[in-house]
């Protein structure tokens, strides 16, 4: 009989222990807040994806004034939706004076680069948008003047697929089955 060596560790997989590590401060644990992001223009459009040159990037609190985020330089977005599980996480988080803040704003290069891709993945070129408005569910509370580090993920409906039951159909309905001759030749 031989002995086999057996190293469990090997395939074992550690769920949260990515997120655990980007949890941890040097000094205490700062917890990430995950915020789900929603728009009116979004869920009207039927959009899915939103590839945004951002120019800079606002905080709304609950008064309606804007707090800039400092931090932003202008650069280019992908955003998707939430069903992908993707998001976007700033890595320096967030410095936005104490108070609730209820939206997130990003304003757009006027020079172009902004295309929305609809839930049949067409593409649509976002020619007039000035900005983009999200608001943020349940809001964002800062008790405090540092960084908070979150996590943004954007409520965007899924893409859909072809229809392929009407295909199915007219294939079925135009298809004519050829009968041999000699088919009820046996009838009396």
């Amino acid at each position: 009989m031989k002995n086999k060596i057996f190293y469990p560790k090997l395939w074992q997989t550690l769920p949260y222990s990515i997120s655990l590590i980007d949890k941890i401060d040097e000094r205490n644990i700062t917890p990430i807040k995950d915020l789900a992001l929603n728009s009116n223009y979004v869920f009207e459009k039927g959009i899915s994806e939103m590839k945004l040159n951002v120019q800079s990037f606002f905080a709304i609190d609950k008064d309606g004034n804007e707090h800039k985020v400092e931090d932003f330089r202008a650069q280019t977005l992908n955003l998707k939706g939430d069903y992908t599980g993707l998001y976007i996480e700033p890595k320096n988080g967030l410095k936005l004076n104490p108070g609730m803040y209820t939206h997130f704003k990003f304003y757009l290069n006027a020079e172009g680069g902004n295309k929305a891709i609809l839930t049949d993945r067409s593409e649509v070129n976002l020619v007039n948008a000035d900005y983009v408005d999200f608001v943020i569910e349940n809001g964002l509370v800062v008790k405090e003047d540092k960084a908070i580090k979150i996590r943004m993920s954007f409520n965007f409906s899924p893409f859909t697929y072809p229809n392929f039951s009407k295909l199915k159909k007219d294939i079925l309905n135009n298809y004519r089955l050829f009968t041999n001759k000699k088919v009820n030749s046996f009838q009396s």
